[in-house]
């Protein structure tokens, strides 16, 4: 569920990662105020998936 969240909102932007929305920003493709909203539901999303992967595998 947060993936496909998370990835749906990169799909918006034409991205598949948090990496490529910065790199539309960095190379002013986007706006800021066009993108930050989804940019920062990625970056939450982004951090909440690593840590359930890491701790699934400390199971």
């Amino acid at each position: 569920m947060l993936d496909a969240e998370r990835r749906a909102k990169c799909a918006k932007f034409g991205v598949t990662t948090l990496e490529g929305m910065d790199d539309l920003l960095k190379t002013g493709q986007v706006e800021e105020e066009d993108i930050l909203d989804d940019f920062q539901d990625v970056d939450y999303l982004t951090t909440q998936i690593q840590r359930i992967q890491q701790l699934l595998e400390e199971i």
